[in-house]
């Protein structure tokens, strides 16, 4: 028999809590970004919900309900499917199978998967109807909202094999988070900020990354040319070579300094589409992630220790060239210090600064954390911050 979802929802919200079911959530609180301060936005994103049936057998699931409120009364709703519950998880379980697991770790946050996050062996179903030690994964899940919300509600429901429909719940607190480290910018000159925590950024559907930024140089003609010449030579493009700088000061924890890119490998060849050259560059990266994420996605990294009344933070400056690491680990650095030069090693097709703010020093696997750059103005007053455009260009022309 089927349910339509309002109608289970509607039972969800009456019916009784049973420890049947559960759910787990890599993240303890769920991080509150000011997506748009000057109109009142709030929003957040939910990296990682698992479910699975616990010791209990035959239970279906049907889907989650997750509530943002406020202490006043406010509140928004999301519901998510137990189809599209389904169809992640198969894919997910699908790159696990093709020797890409690293990435259902990443998202997990926990090196040792799925087992880590649940406490027991559990495994990623291909259906609805769940057995002990199965479960399914859902991921990225976006919520926005002109108030404050200082709770996040998850229920998940399941039907047992008489029907009857049982909840589980999950309550995280909504923080937003200011940082005990004062941070200067990394870098000197004019530069292109953009990856800002925005639904249009690549990192912030990704724990690890979710605030990270990254930096270009443009062209002095302020249209967002990156370089001059041969793609094929990294010094060729705008900023390759500039000095990177310790953003606070601090001990160095994690230094790979050994990557060269193959910027033939990473550049669209000869005779080549893009489409074509994205889908090879996209299967040379997949290959260098699973031999090793860290050098295929950072290239050369350098990630510091800073220390403040509320903890620890590590900074991490990913994508430096070849060769220009000039810290060790267990250094102190000063706030400032040149560590080494922009570059382009890892996942970079263009040279670039990657600069992400995270809870651990193990920062593939750990929190990524907002950060606020104390001596950064924007260089063009007036106009928002993070990326330039092309305006007033029809298509085709």
């Amino acid at each position: 028999m089927n349910f339509p979802a309002i109608a289970i929802m509607a039972v969800l919200a009456s019916a009784p809590a049973f420890a049947q079911g559960e759910i787990h959530t890599p993240q303890e609180a769920v991080m509150l970004n000011s997506a748009n301060p000057q109109r009142g936005y709030q929003d957040l994103m939910v990296h990682t919900i698992v479910v699975d049936p616990g010791s209990q057998a035959g239970l279906e699931f049907l889907g989650v309900r997750l509530r943002a409120e406020d202490a006043d009364g406010s509140w928004i709703e999301r519901e998510i499917p137990a189809a599209r519950a389904v169809a992640e998880s198969v894919e997910l379980a699908g790159m696990a199978s093709a020797g890409l697991g690293v990435f259902l770790d990443a998202q997990l946050l926990d090196r040792t998967g799925l087992a880590g996050l649940a406490g027991h062996e559990l495994v990623l179903a291909d259906s609805a109807s769940l057995r002990p030690g199965e479960g399914l994964m859902m991921t990225r899940i976006h919520m926005s909202m002109n108030f404050e919300p200082v709770r996040l509600v998850i229920d998940a429901s399941f039907r047992d094999r008489m029907s009857v429909i049982h909840t589980a719940r999950r309550t995280l607190p909504v923080r937003g988070y200011r940082s005990g480290v004062r941070y200067t910018a990394p870098l000197q000159g004019d530069w292109l900020m953009t990856s800002l925590p925005s639904l249009s950024s690549h990192h912030r559907f990704n724990p690890s990354t979710e605030f990270a930024l990254d930096f270009f140089r443009p062209g002095a003609d302020g249209r967002g040319r990156l370089r001059d010449g041969d793609p094929y030579d990294a010094s060729n493009f705008l900023g390759y070579g500039e000095p990177v700088r310790a953003a606070a000061p601090g001990t160095v924890v994690r230094v790979i300094a050994d990557v060269v890119q193959d910027r033939f490998a990473m550049s669209q060849q000869p005779g080549e589409s893009e489409e074509e050259a994205g889908r090879r560059i996209q299967r040379y990266n997949m290959e260098h992630y699973v031999q090793d994420l860290e050098r295929g996605s950072a290239g050369n990294l350098v990630v510091i220790r800073h220390e403040s009344e509320a903890g620890p933070e590590f900074s991490a400056y990913g994508h430096l060239a070849a060769g220009s690491v000039q810290v060790a680990i267990g250094e102190h650095v000063r706030r400032g210090q040149v560590i080494a030069t922009v570059g382009d090693t890892g996942d970079s097709d263009a040279v670039h600064l990657h600069f992400q703010i995270n809870r651990s020093a193990d920062v593939f696997f750990s929190e990524s954390l907002p950060v606020e750059i104390d001596d950064i103005q924007p260089a063009m007053p007036g106009v928002d911050p993070g990326r330039f455009v092309r305006m007033g260009t029809s298509p085709g022309q």
